[in-house]
């Protein structure tokens, strides 16, 4: 059912409650005429056809609604359409302001007296500036989120990341000359004797630790010279030249803490790692709890010097004063003692 239909079956069901003229001056008896009209936002449609008024409904006196205020941009939507609401009554309803009249919900009269009209102001200058200003808006906004995305990117465009991403994925050469030319030169650098050294290094750990041949976890060097097992996914994936071949430090000393706290030993009944320094972790941790404790007091001061009176921080700060100056009168005593001349010793 069109909105056309609707509103002729359920609500505007007499035909001057679409047309502001007529009234009982054109031959409707007991129709009042149309006193003051108001434009608004075409989504408050059923509310004003179903009676339902806002707390407070502003209006011009007169039968239509001005072009102009309809093409405000809280009055009318983007095609520039905005409802013409007319008030039927006798006398005007509610009380006259500076600018138009104001009625409340209680003086505002029966839905059957109120006229709801389409009308349009696409064509209105105030219309077309609002729709101007709000591209301008859309636009920037539009901009703004490209700048971010451009910022993001480094300003690669969609197929440049593409490509890129496709780059990094190619671990393996296509061609058959390509994989030909990877294969000697595989071979070539794993018959270094440098190659051949760090493997004979891997393997011996691993014969050291009791897994050779056993599978598990990889030996991987850290930079530490030191040879610690390693997830083999973890340790196989950090093969690119920017992230580098050794783990981690901050992996190590995880490592370090977890085996010397269990006492794990390798066959030959030595520590598997450098113990961690204990003592030097527990200094830092006093020094924290330390620093928390300092700061917890200085928050208690500040507490209880907000809530002091006046005549109360004053009194404080001038016991502070005198204790301040008593410690510097002590300390003048000292330097003075300090400075004095010794008394000579009597010859004998």
């Amino acid at each position: 059912m069109s909105d056309f239909w609707w509103r002729l079956m359920k609500y505007q069901t007499k035909i001057h409650q679409y047309d502001p003229n007529l009234d009982y001056t054109t031959g409707f008896e007991g129709v009042p005429p149309v006193q003051m009209a108001s434009a608004q936002h075409p989504q408050h449609l059923k509310q004003y056809l179903q009676g339902e008024y806002p707390p407070q409904f502003w209006a011009f006196e007169g039968k239509d609604a001005s072009v102009q205020h309809g093409a405000s941009a809280h009055r009318s939507d983007d095609e520039g359409t905005f409802l013409d609401v007319g008030v039927r009554s006798f006398e005007p309803v509610g009380t006259e302001q500076k600018v138009g009249r104001m009625a409340t919900p209680d003086e505002m009269p029966d839905k059957r007296n109120i006229v709801v009209r389409r009308r349009s102001a696409a064509d209105h200058p105030r219309h077309k500036r609002n729709m101007e200003k709000d591209i301008r808006r859309r636009n920037a906004e539009r901009k703004k989120r490209l700048d971010l995305k451009r910022r993001a990117t480094g300003g690669l465009s969609p197929m440049d990341m593409l490509r890129r991403r496709d780059m990094k994925m190619l671990k393996e050469a296509k061609s058959r000359a390509a994989k030909e030319h990877r294969r000697k030169y595989e071979t070539a650098y794993e018959s270094t004797p440098a190659r051949k050294k760090y493997r004979r290094e891997l393997e011996r750990e691993r014969r050291k630790r009791g897994v050779a041949g056993k599978g598990g976890k990889d030996m991987s060097h850290t930079k530490e010279g030191t040879i610690v097992p390693e997830d083999p996914h973890t340790n196989r994936a950090r093969s690119h030249p920017s992230v580098g071949s050794t783990l981690k430090m901050v992996r190590v000393v995880k490592e370090q803490k977890k085996l010397f706290v269990q006492g794990q030993k390798t066959l030959d009944g030595q520590p598997a790692f450098t113990p961690t320094d204990f003592a030097a972790e527990e200094r830092r941790r006093q020094a924290a709890l330390k620093e928390a404790k300092a700061k917890e007091q200085r928050m208690i001061a500040v507490q209880q010097h907000e809530a002091m009176t006046n005549e109360e921080r004053r009194a404080d700060h001038e016991a502070k004063r005198l204790q301040q100056k008593q410690a510097r009168e002590a300390q003048q005593l000292k330097t003075a003692e300090g400075n004095a001349t010794l008394p000579l010793r009597n010859p004998e």
